[in-house]
């Protein structure tokens, strides 16, 4: 007969940062997870509930939200040369599924995976509200589905202590149906993952490197449905090239990681008609656009631009081993160290448009510039009964910034002078002063902190 085994665990998680004027975001999570393993297979299943809300204020403020409770399901079977995985998570509204296949030799010399998956997801919640209300369109409310498909290859080899992969993943969303929900968002989404990793393991030790690359172009839609009108309101493409590279030693007690990330973010320049960034008269009620159509100025924008950033990190970890009576008990320290800079170019661009008949554009370009230097102090436990069958584990995460230093303002175009956005960021109220430069040192606790509590049992 078999032997079986069986595991529980429930774990809670948050990050909790402080809101300021500009931006803001919080995420908490719960789960509680049961797996069972019989032989060669083995399963599990889980509820997990999550929620996070991110807002960001500046030409506009736009809040994002997101609150889900789904329960997972997962099989596997492990094999001579066949590895099988699969996963079935959603709830009432989304399903997902993925399953793979790894084949390889009886010592892994070489494997190769394939990964096939796809399904749905829906659940956010984006707010727009205008700089300047005028009573007829101050708030948008729009509601987000995707449909989307995973496809992956990962092929790899083991040579003595040595072990190299290489995976390789398309993913992609396409504009799910339309419901009635007055407002919805959509997205249409390719992205394309490539990630080559190495690792070498001796004992105790093991050096572990990754190289990252990822690609990505998304086309965000915004539309309003009356019945069976539907218009467009929104239109905005974006491409990102991400490159990441990393290297973590692990030893029995300590771990050190060293990091770097490039990001290139660009949004495209769209002029095509019914292409604009935002047009909030195309989310008026019919009824109203009539009544307005020859008396109300119609204002439509277009926001094109760059940025270009770097992190720098580094992450080192400590172990500690001890007993409290016949207890296991093991504290942790770990401590992050960043850096990051980065550049912004932006041009928003205002069509107004009075009776169809005049139609004038202003153009306002914005530059910006950030440093930030900071750490991640991480301190916590792991307490397991005198068999190991029972266990606690709790981390808390505070957030301790060194500095920020940012940069922001408005480029006239024709003597490329800043004009300074925010006057509490001058020095002086003089019109001469066109730079705007500010230098923040932010209280490490009224930043941001995290915590994560685990808790199970094994038999």
């Amino acid at each position: 007969m078999m032997g079986a085994s069986n595991s529980f665990e429930a774990r809670g998680r948050g990050l909790f940062l402080w809101n300021t004027n500009e931006a803001s975001a919080n995420a908490s999570e719960l789960k509680i997870e049961d797996s069972v393993n019989v032989g060669v297979f083995s399963a599990s299943a889980n509820i997990h509930a999550y929620k996070a809300r991110i807002s960001w204020t500046n030409f506009w403020t736009i809040a994002t939200s997101l609150k889900k409770i789904e329960a997972t399901t997962n099989l596997y079977g492990r094999f001579s040369y066949l590895d099988l995985e699969s996963e079935i998570l959603g709830n009432d509204d989304d399903a997902r599924a993925f399953v793979k296949s790894t084949f390889h030799q009886r010592d892994s010399l070489y494997f190769v995976s394939f990964l096939l998956g796809g399904g749905t997801f829906s659940g956010m919640k984006a707010t727009w509200t205008s700089e300047e209300p005028n009573g007829l369109l101050d708030t948008l409310r729009m509601y987000q589905e995707s449909e989307f498909f995973r496809k992956g290859i990962a092929v790899g080899t083991k040579l003595n202590k040595h072990l190299f992969t290489l995976d390789l993943e398309y993913f992609y969303t396409r504009r799910a149906p339309l419901n009635d929900e007055h407002y919805e968002l959509r997205d249409s989404l390719d992205l394309y993952f490539s990630k080559f990793s190495y690792r070498y393991k001796s004992g105790n030790f093991s050096d572990q490197f990754q190289l990252m690359y990822l690609y990505s172009n998304a086309t965000f839609f915004g539309i309003r449905t009356d019945q069976e009108n539907a218009k467009r309101f929104m239109y905005q493409n974006g491409k990102s090239h991400i490159l990441l590279a990393e290297n973590k030693l692990t030893n029995l007690n300590w771990s050190l990681r060293l990091g770097v990330s490039f990001i290139h973010l660009r949004l495209p320049k769209e002029m095509s008609k019914y292409k604009e960034s935002l047009a909030p008269n195309r989310a008026l009620d019919p009824s109203l656009l009539q009544t307005l159509s020859f008396s109300f100025y119609k204002t439509n924008f277009r926001l094109f631009g760059e940025s270009k950033n770097a992190i720098f990190y580094s992450n080192i970890k400590r172990e500690f081993h001890c007993l409290l009576g016949n207890f296991h008990f093991s504290p942790q320290v770990s401590m992050y160290l960043l850096y990051a800079q980065g550049e912004l170019d932006m041009t928003l661009v205002n069509e107004t448009t009075k009776a169809l008949l005049i139609k004038t554009k202003k153009n306002a370009l914005y530059h910006g510039e950030f440093q930030l230097a900071g750490s991640i102090l991480n301190l916590g436990f792991l307490l397991e009964s005198p068999q190991r069958n029972y266990f606690l584990q709790a981390t808390a995460s505070q957030i301790i910034p060194f500095y920020v230093h940012k940069e922001l303002g408005r480029i006239h175009p024709k003597s490329s002078q800043v004009v300074p956005q925010n006057p509490e960021m001058e020095k002086e109220p003089s019109k001469e002063n066109h730079k705007i430069s500010k230098t923040e040192h932010l209280s490490p606790f009224k930043t941001g902190f995290g915590i994560d509590v685990r808790m199970g049992f094994y038999f």
